[in-house]
């Protein structure tokens, strides 16, 4: 009789769940590995079949979707920003940039990569995605945006030009208002078309030569030098560039780098004030030789008559007094204008002092009286040779408007870093209609109207000030005047 064995093993169906149930395994490894979130979508429902720990920390819950799990909604994301939606419509890789948030709210962008598994029957029925932390490199992207904005910005309003190049005068980059400033453009420069060396005014070649020369030799030295150019239409323009020698890659100083101004304004305006300082100079000699000479013509008539009329009545002899003393501060008055030098470190209280005895030789009836707050008589100020013009200007206004009895008080104190002179009188005060407009030109009660315009304008050359004040009583008028302190 013949037998039959039965076949050993484990059936066929055991076995490849078996082998299924390994690979799902080994794909759910592989997935873990991942440092990435990374799921496997049912390309149908867009349920997530399977997903890693980056991606979903714990167990699924039963139905979860793409759209719910990552962006909390209850439908599909729209096909425009969806990755899976775009995957499946063209049946290829996709990636697309996303912002999502993490547990805490945090915004992240991420770089979602959809891939369709396209299976034997040329149908996608699941699609792999997974995403990248791209924050850092978007947030790189953006700094390096906005610098590059703000460098774009710098150059259209840089009113200069920046320079990098080598000790021969090539320039590696050469920004800015190149040909506003040359006449040329920056590729003319780049492509050495033309060349710097080749645009300086021949007669400054000397003193740019010799920089060239410390550049060379001396390591990490800079200097501040002017020179002119002759730009592309032959016009000739100043240039202020500071420059200064710098290493290169291997550690030896062989390249320059510095920045340009064009200064001709600025020089034109030099030139301008040096012109008029010089013309101003002459006017105050003329003004000094020729009316100082009619004056001292004056002043010696004045002075015999005097001592030719000794013994004639007082009234008289002290109207001669007058004509002398307004002469002699006239005199003054010429030699000031004569030598306009800046002076400093003079002492305010001294000068009024000096200002007051003149003052009551000048002017009859008037008696000035000169006092300083405590710690004030050693006040230095800053100032020129116009500075006495201006309490002289204030002392003969109450002079000539406070009566026959006028009487200036003068005040010098110290606030913060300023010498402060209250000039005072008892006189009837300024009228109310010309207040507003008191130091402006033309504004007077007897015509004329440039004394205290004056005052003002003298003051404001020495960084000072003027200005009228309240009185205490409601008498008078009180001038306010402040002065820097000498340094």
């Amino acid at each position: 009789m013949k037998t039959t064995r039965k076949k050993s093993g484990k059936p066929r169906g055991n076995h490849d769940q078996t082998k299924m149930s390994t690979q799902s395994h080994l794909l759910q490894n592989v997935m873990e590995a991942l440092a990435h979130p990374f799921c496997l979508i049912n390309a149908k429902d867009y349920t997530i079949l399977m997903a890693n720990e980056a991606a979903h920390s714990g167990s699924l819950p039963d139905g979860a979707t793409c759209f719910s799990l990552i962006h909390n909604r209850t439908k599909r994301c729209p096909y425009r920003t969806c990755p899976v939606n775009r995957a499946l419509k063209t049946m290829s890789h996709v990636v697309m940039e996303h912002i999502h948030h993490d547990q805490d709210g945090n915004a992240k962008h991420v770089e979602v990569h959809a891939h369709p598994i396209i299976e034997a029957d040329g149908k996608v029925r699941q699609v792999a995605v997974y995403s990248v932390d791209v924050t850092m490199h978007v947030q790189v992207e953006e700094a390096l945006r906005k610098s590059e904005d703000r460098y774009r910005s710098f150059l259209r309003n840089f009113r200069g030009i920046a320079y990098h190049g080598d000790m021969e005068w090539t320039p590696i980059f050469f920004h800015g208002a190149v040909e506003e400033i040359t006449g040329y453009t920056e590729d003319d420069f780049i492509t050495k078309k033309v060349t710097l060396d080749g645009v300086i005014h021949p007669d400054d070649w000397h003193h740019v030569l010799e920089c060239d020369r410390k550049l060379h030799a001396i390591s990490g030295y800079s200097e501040e030098r002017f020179y002119r150019i002759i730009r592309k239409d032959g016009e000739i323009r100043w240039i202020r560039d500071i420059i200064e020698n710098i290493r290169n890659g291997s550690g030896s100083y062989s390249l320059v780098q510095g920045v340009m101004y064009d200064i001709t304004e600025q020089k034109r305006i030099e030139k301008d004030r040096e012109q008029q300082r010089r013309e101003l100079e002459l006017y105050g000699s003329l003004l000094r030789h020729d009316l100082g000479n009619d004056l001292q013509i004056v002043l010696g008539y004045a002075e015999a008559i005097q001592v030719l009329s000794a013994g004639v009545d007082d009234e008289k002899a002290k109207m001669l007094g007058h004509v002398i003393a307004g002469a002699e501060r006239m005199k003054q008055v010429l030699i000031a204008f004569g030598r306009l030098r800046p002076w400093r470190g003079n002492n305010i209280f001294t000068l009024m002092k000096q200002i007051a005895i003149q003052a009551e030789d000048v002017h009859e009836g008037l008696t000035v009286r000169v006092s300083a707050e405590k710690g004030a008589k050693k006040l230095l100020v800053t100032g020129g040779e116009l500075l006495p013009m201006v309490f002289e200007n204030l002392i003969r206004n109450i002079a000539d408007h406070a009566g026959p009895r006028a009487i200036a008080e003068i005040v010098v104190s110290k606030e913060d870093v300023y010498a402060q002179v209250i000039v005072s009188d008892n006189g009837p005060g300024i009228p109310a209609k010309i207040r507003r407009n008191l130091f402006q030109k033309g504004t007077s009660t007897r015509g004329g109207g440039l004394g205290l315009y004056l005052t003002r304008q003298i003051l404001k050359t020495y960084e000072g000030s003027i200005d009228l004040v309240e009185s205490k009583d409601g008498k008078g008028a009180v001038f306010r005047i402040r002065l820097p302190l000498a340094t």
